[in-house]
């Protein structure tokens, strides 16, 4: 459409004021489809004035060397440009990320320690990264136990999994994650073997409590909690 209109006006517009209009079409692209699209553009925007606006018309031929400078001074600066607002677009997104990331995990850390803490992470996990069911495995013995689970039973092989400490897993069943994702994943299952930890020492102080001739003590229980076997 933007072609159909300059070549009306062919005989009143320069072709640097042909390529000026390109270009900004192309700026467009970019900012709406990203890199490989505006480049796209860039190059279709270079043959189309090639071809229309450059005698002799309705061919690839440029007879003027002025156009021809003009022509591979457009293609460089609109690929430039593509390149430019594409990374741009990117560190936006990034920083975004970056501050929802954080505020997540503040909230996580300023949450009194309770026995739902470890459910309100694995919550956590399985609504940002859309799974359908998040556990956390501890490793007893020869075999994983879960720990605690959020959504309905493990089917099978995990789609992801992270380590989350020392005898810890943190599985998940659901779409595949994207690379961006597994820094903030591996720091949320730090966060589900911190609430752990807390759960175990708060529920062996309270199974043994205070005794009347001694001081409490917190000495881990014999008989530790049992979760499902998988």
């Amino acid at each position: 459409m933007v072609t159909t209109v300059l070549v009306q006006l062919r005989e009143h517009l320069s072709l640097e004021s042909v390529l000026l209009l390109y270009l900004l079409a192309v700026v467009l692209v970019a900012v709406v489809g990203g890199i490989l699209p505006g480049v796209v553009a860039a190059i279709v925007s270079v043959l189309l004035a090639n071809y229309f606006f450059t005698p002799p018309y309705h061919t690839l031929i440029v007879e003027q060397r002025d156009s021809v400078v003009a022509l591979i001074v457009f293609v460089l600066v609109a690929l430039t440009v593509s390149v430019t607002v594409d990374l741009a677009a990117r560190r936006r997104v990034a920083a975004v990320r970056s501050r929802m990331e954080a505020q997540m995990l503040a909230d996580l850390t300023a949450r009194p320690v309770t026995e739902r803490s470890l459910d309100d992470v694995l919550e956590q996990v399985r609504e940002t990264f859309g799974m359908t069911s998040v556990a956390l495995l501890v490793r007893r013995d020869e075999h994983d136990e879960i720990g605690a689970i959020v959504g309905p039973p493990l089917r099978g092989h995990p789609t992801i999994t992270a380590s989350a400490g020392p005898g810890l897993r943190l599985v998940a069943e659901g779409p595949e994650l994207f690379a961006e994702d597994r820094g903030l994943l591996n720091r949320l299952a730090s966060a589900a073997a911190r609430a752990w930890d807390t759960q175990q020492l708060a529920g062996r102080t309270t199974c043994r409590g205070p005794s009347p001739n001694r001081p409490s003590s917190t000495r881990p229980s014999r008989n530790p909690p049992t979760g499902w076997t998988i």
